[in-house]
């Protein structure tokens, strides 16, 4: 849902002169705040020391940002973002038991911290809503998600008068100090991120929070059913592939392949035991759910 979360919390990003910074903001700028992939790859490795199962931004694949700019720039950080909060690692906040509430229970990060994450999150999520759905404003939801867009842009356009209401009202000079508001709510969200990790790396409670992760990140693979149909996709194809039979109807064969999981119990503990063994061997989340399909012998 992308819904705002009754509880979430008031908060402000760092007080910093947006207007200014877009004002100067060259193309060539733009593309070196875009370039968050080593910043990621570090922070990846930074996870796999503090315990090998914690296997993060797994199969994010951000939309190229090279040579665009304005409105199209800012989409794309967007979906992007999303992408990955929602898709391909929604372990980190999307899940209800979730990588940050885990940092929060162990005082790894401060409420203020896990306040500026959660908000962003839900931004990322107005955004994203008012983009790809139909926006019928007598709508209720339609109409809670407009006020957190307007609140949303209020703060991005703080020190700036004449300040846009909606997104329509956006114009081309807006649009840097726009991306440029997000870009700092993503690195904000990284800082944190990295924050929680050296915490847990050297907590006098690190055996503990292992033991919690496990069950956070086996719930969310489990629940994650886009994973569990591509892993078993391709256990179809090499089935097929090994009988001689022609690759086809693969989504008649997994829905085979369910029924024959609801029968064998198959469960995220199935999942958990697997994980458990990760925290010195790495493994990717696909190899992690067709390690944990082993004990059930699927057939066509």
């Amino acid at each position: 849902s992308d819904m705002r979360a009754e509880e979430s919390l008031e908060v402000e990003l760092p007080n910093t002169d947006w207007c200014n910074i877009a004002g100067e903001a060259s193309d060539m700028q733009v593309e070196e705040i875009m370039e968050d992939k080593e910043r990621i790859e570090q922070i990846r490795t930074l996870a796999h020391k503090v315990n090998g199962s914690v296997n993060l931004f797994q199969g994010y694949c951000p939309k190229a940002a090279v040579n665009r700019k304005g409105e199209n720039l800012f989409w794309r950080k967007v979906v992007s973002i999303y992408g990955l909060f929602c898709d391909c690692d929604r372990v980190q906040i999307k899940a209800k038991h979730n990588l940050f509430s885990l940092f929060y229970e162990y005082a790894l990060i401060d409420r203020k911290q896990y306040g500026n994450v959660k908000s962003f999150f839900h931004d990322i999520s107005d955004l994203r809503g008012w983009f790809c759905h139909n926006n019928d404003s007598e709508l209720y939801f339609a109409q809670k998600r407009e006020k957190a867009i307007e609140r949303l842009i209020g703060s991005a356009f703080t020190i700036s008068s004449g300040k846009p209401r909606g997104i329509d009202d956006i114009t081309d000079k807006d649009w840097p100090l726009m991306f440029f508001y997000i870009q700092a709510g993503f690195e904000n969200y990284l800082d944190v991120l990295e924050q929680g990790l050296r915490n847990w790396g050297n907590s006098s409670e690190k055996e503990q929070i292992d033991t919690e992760w496990y069950k956070i990140f086996s719930e969310a693979l489990f629940d994650d059913r886009e994973l569990r149909n591509n892993v078993l996709a391709n256990i179809c194809q090499y089935q097929m592939l090994e009988q001689g039979l022609e690759v086809s109807n693969i989504g008649a064969v997994l829905a085979g392949y369910d029924q024959q999981l609801t029968d064998a119990d198959y469960s995220v503990e199935d999942i958990e035991k697997v994980v458990q063994g990760c925290k010195e061997h790495i493994l990717s989340s696909e190899e992690i759910i067709m390690k944990s399909l082993e004990r059930i012998k699927l057939h066509i």
